[in-house]
């Protein structure tokens, strides 16, 4: 087995480092583009506009989603066409060193993606993705995210309970 390869094993909930759960965030909401998704140059000309995300651990992404759940029928809506992250995106997000990437959507990549460029590359990198976050709007500036995963022995994913620290008040989000 090539020693560069991916183990599964050696990344599974139980034995990841819990000091990579922590460390400074910043919430981006942009609007995607006709094919439902944010591009890297879109992410560029929020940070011109906005903040430098390098030397940031978490990017949250706040797509307004979490406004659509709702419980009985309603609540479908939350399931179906949400925005992603493309491919070339998600790259630029490596190559900034973020460690983890958060939205407010069931999933990172876009509802009907068929090749899921933002879980590839980022899983690949060994960045962590969190999904369904809620509150996002409540967030302003730098902040301390912790999202500390359950010890599923042998788990690739687990529920957390995601907080943001700030120097007004705590937010679970």
């Amino acid at each position: 087995s090539n020693k560069d390869e991916f183990d599964p094993l050696l990344h599974t909930v139980d034995v990841l480092p819990l000091e990579n759960f922590i460390g400074p965030a910043i919430v981006v909401s942009i609007i995607p583009n006709s094919d439902n998704l944010i591009t890297k140059m879109m992410l560029i000309h929020w940070e011109n506009e906005n903040f430098d995300i390098s030397g940031l651990r978490f990017l949250l992404f706040n797509f307004g989603w979490a406004s659509k759940w709702k419980l009985g029928e309603a609540g479908y809506a939350y399931t179906q066409g949400y925005p992603g992250l493309s491919r070339d995106c998600s790259e630029y997000l490596v190559e900034n060193g973020i460690l983890g990437v958060g939205t407010d959507c069931i999933g990172l990549d876009a509802f009907e993606s068929k090749d899921i460029p933002a879980h590839d590359v980022l899983l690949r990198q060994n960045i962590y993705i969190f999904e369904n976050l809620c509150n996002l709007t409540m967030l302003e500036g730098v902040f301390i995210f912790q999202a500390f995963p359950m010890r599923i022995r042998g788990g690739s994913g687990s529920p957390v309970r995601a907080v943001a620290l700030t120097d007004r008040r705590e937010a679970t989000i």
